[in-house]
């Protein structure tokens, strides 16, 4: 199968820690990543739906959770995986609740969970992709309405 580019959209006020995770993702060549420092920012971008989205939790322009309202509403396929310094477990809940695909703290081992979640997003993405594509041949295959000929009451049954 043809690996398509993902898009990821990594999201943090800190500026140096957001061109680190940035940079870091961007080792991966089929990995096409933008950083955005604001909230304002990122909601100008959602409309190009990207397919990944990694946010900090703690942005000060605007409540994470309220974010990844605006994200699920906005770009409801795009995958949201939220990076705080909280080590609050009712928020990283409530976080999932309401949409988060992962909740990952910020520690020494940040970058290497994010990769390990990014791989298994994209594998979950083009799964879906593939499930779709495969829909859409099977039924072009087999679309008996337009194959079979009839207008008895039988024939409309089994349609």
């Amino acid at each position: 199968m043809l690996r398509e580019t993902v898009c990821i959209y990594v999201v943090d006020d800190d500026v140096l820690y957001c061109s680190a995770l940035a940079h870091y993702l961007s080792l991966n060549p089929d990995y096409k990543v933008r950083t955005f420092y604001s909230a304002k920012d990122l909601k100008a971008s959602l409309h190009e739906n990207p397919d990944i989205i990694t946010l900090d939790y703690s942005m000060p322009d605007t409540k994470g959770e309220d974010l990844l309202g605006l994200i699920m509403q906005e770009s409801p396929e795009t995958k949201v995986i939220i990076i705080s310094g909280q080590e609050d477990i009712k928020v990283a809940i409530d976080l999932f609740k309401k949409g988060a695909h992962d909740y990952i703290q910020k520690d020494a081992d940040t970058q290497q969970r994010l990769w390990m979640a990014i791989q298994n997003l994209r594998e979950t993405i083009e799964l879906k992709k593939e499930v779709e594509s495969l829909k859409k041949e099977v039924e072009k295959k087999y679309d008996f309405q337009h194959s079979i000929i009839g207008n008895s009451t039988a024939i409309k049954k089994i349609f």
